[in-house]
């Protein structure tokens, strides 16, 4: 469901599980937003896109609750909120980590709207290696459409191998994509560094359109650690 709230946001419910919705305050006509001051990108953190809200689902069902509930975890890439809200409504201590200070903005109201307690916000860009060291170690870390070209990727990678404990567990969705240069970029890297790998295909109706989603699960090799 879409309600209009002004010219530029509107407010959106998904309806994740029988039990567990949220609403997100989004921001469809795309005007000039800002940009990285680090690496000078923008993003793509206005509205919320397929593969989150599959990811979303996918961590909603019964087997991930158990996983996630009471754990310190970390959402990359946060865009409106989606899945930080739903990792925090399942029980996790939950922060997010963008390098728009806005998109940070706009979860930080999203969360009032779902009525949740704020959650920890950090401004970092996955570029900036002296910023990363100084984030806190998290036991889960999700992420999804977050590897979208090969830089991407390294950015990815790069962020997994400075936040996540070694006894940690890693959830990327990705759709799927006629290029996958960014994904073989990721995949390679990962396994380079030693991490452990599954994935799977989930297949989910989001915005009246059939969507195929490949979820990666990735934990660090056993020497890992801060």
């Amino acid at each position: 469901m879409t309600r209009i709230r002004n010219n530029t946001e509107v407010v959106r419910t998904y309806q994740l599980t029988e039990q567990l919705s949220v609403d997100l305050t989004e921001i469809p006509r795309r005007g000039q937003f800002p940009t990285c001051a680090f690496c000078g990108d923008g993003n793509y953190w206005h509205v919320t896109w397929p593969t989150s809200v599959a990811l979303a689902r996918y961590l909603a069902a019964p087997a991930r609750t158990r996983t996630v509930s009471g754990k310190q975890v970390l959402v990359i890439g946060c865009g409106a909120g989606l899945e930080a809200i739903v990792l925090a409504k399942l029980g996790a201590v939950v922060s997010v980590l963008d390098h728009i200070p806005a998109a940070l903005q706009l979860v930080a109201h999203n969360c009032v709207r779902n009525q949740l307690d704020p959650i920890t916000l950090h401004t970092c860009c996955w570029r900036d290696v002296r910023a990363l060291r100084r984030l806190p170690a998290y036991e889960i870390v999700i992420g999804s459409d977050v590897l979208y070209d090969a830089m991407a990727a390294r950015g990815v990678h790069r962020v997994l191998r400075h936040v996540l404990l070694a006894q940690g567990r890693a959830f990327i969705a990705d759709p799927l994509r006629t290029d996958s240069r960014g994904v073989d970029t990721f995949l390679a890297l990962m396994t380079g560094a030693g991490f452990s790998l599954t994935s799977r295909w989930m297949h989910s109706a989001v915005y009246g359109k059939h969507r195929r989603i490949q979820v990666y699960t990735l934990t660090p090799p056993a020497t890992a650690g801060r």
